[in-house]
């Protein structure tokens, strides 16, 4: 690959890597960002009453060496919730001690964790669950956060490592300020850094070519499949068209990035529109039938 030719991938690597923060204040920064319609969404019940039931295992068997807590869910995990297990490490085998059961359950309108021992504190649990209630889930973090670069014309090349073209930088480190703002340092560990052009260069843009190309065939599927399932209705086919549409924007974008031609992608888009012609004209039929079963009826 010439040196003229990876001159051309300018951008930014950006590796996604969430820190614990409070749920609002995550929000609000999302919002003061720009991206408030990005959904964040709360650690459900049962899970917060696993991380509850776990961080109160904890801080009460601490002084225990050689042993840890294990949750388990019990019979049906939202009605009679979980338990918690101390586990002794032994030569030959492992000791498993119940330590109590909790459940959660509705008073004056509030959920509080209950438990089958009075020796545990139902009140610290239930301060431990809504506090674990309050708290980002990192992986809905690292979700929202992948949201906002997929807006900025991202791509992920793997796992939480993102690559965004040069003119999406300025973009993302605007929004990178507000949520480095957030109670709890949430993402001070986001990280984006300017691509240097060396030796590796010519991977970066193989696999960015590869995650372009895997995106492309993955909304390709996903569009085929709902058109081909669901009957459209006005608004639902238009959302479609718009992210056929955006799909093949990106492919131009990235094409231009990196002065290289990208038809296979684009002959990939072709079963798509084939797929929305149907679709409009079967819209089109219905409209038509119905539109003479009224005037048969009036």
């Amino acid at each position: 690959m010439s040196h003229e030719f990876v001159q051309k991938l300018a951008g930014a690597k950006v590796l996604i890597h969430p820190k614990v923060c409070d749920l609002k204040d995550l929000r609000d920064a999302f919002n003061n960002a720009g991206y408030g319609n990005i959904e964040i969404a709360e650690e459900s019940d049962y899970q917060a009453l696993c991380l509850a039931v776990k961080s109160y295992g904890n801080a009460q068997l601490k002084h225990l060496t050689g042993s840890r807590i294990l949750v388990e869910s019990l019979k049906r995990k939202t009605a009679n919730g979980v338990e918690c297990v101390l586990v002794k490490k032994g030569e030959d085998h492992n000791d498993y001690q119940q330590q109590f059961t909790a459940h959660l359950e509705e008073v004056d309108g509030k959920l509080h964790v209950k438990t089958s021992t009075s020796s545990v504190s139902e009140g610290e649990l239930t301060e431990e669950f809504r506090k674990a209630k309050a708290t980002a889930p990192l992986g809905n973090v690292r979700n929202a956060v992948a949201s906002i670069l997929e807006r900025l014309d991202g791509i992920k090349v793997i796992s939480s490592l993102y690559w965004i073209p040069d003119e999406q930088i300025a973009s993302w480190e605007n929004a990178l300020g507000y949520l480095s703002s957030a109670h709890g340092a949430t993402v001070d560990a986001v990280q984006a850094w300017t691509m240097k052009h060396d030796l590796s260069d010519p991977d970066t843009i193989d696999c960015v070519c590869d995650a372009l190309k895997a995106f492309v065939e993955k909304e390709q599927q996903q569009l085929q499949k709902e058109l081909a399932e669901n009957d459209m209705e006005d608004q639902a086919l238009a959302r479609r068209r718009l992210r056929a549409a955006d799909v093949r924007r990106k492919i131009a974008q990235y094409e231009k990035a990196l002065d290289t031609s990208m038809q296979a992608l684009h002959d990939a888009m072709i079963d798509v529109d084939s797929a929305l012609s149907a679709a409009s004209s079967i819209q089109d039929e219905q409209g038509a039938l119905g539109a003479a079963l009224e005037d048969a009826l009036a």
